[in-house]
């Protein structure tokens, strides 16, 4: 009987934990700007590859830029622009990575 009632005491104890800590993993999600972050940085990436062509198209016509060098230019701002997304990434992932890492 008494170990029964232990039983039913731990049961309701672990399902008020499990719905609090829910609660505060929706309150967390909801809260997230990392699940913005992904399209948010490729809307920039992407802009400035626009950006890029409609400024270059006017040389392109008029003969003072070659295709390829459009091309050579176009990788290296995404290539540059990916690095700084990614270094942004790491900078906001690092304080999760910290804290889940502490064992106690």
């Amino acid at each position: 009987m008494r170990h029964e009632a232990s039983q039913t005491t731990r049961r309701g104890f672990i399902v008020a934990v499990g719905a609090g800590i829910g609660s505060i993993t929706l309150l967390a999600g909801s809260m997230d700007v990392s699940a913005s972050a992904i399209p948010i940085a490729g809307l920039i990436v992407n802009l400035s590859s626009v950006a890029v062509v409609w400024l270059a198209a006017d040389r392109i016509a008029s003969g003072d830029l070659k295709i390829g060098s459009l091309i050579a230019f176009l990788t290296y701002i995404t290539q540059v622009l990916f690095s700084v997304v990614m270094a942004t990434f790491i900078a906001a992932i690092a304080p999760r990575a910290i804290v889940s890492s502490d064992c106690r």
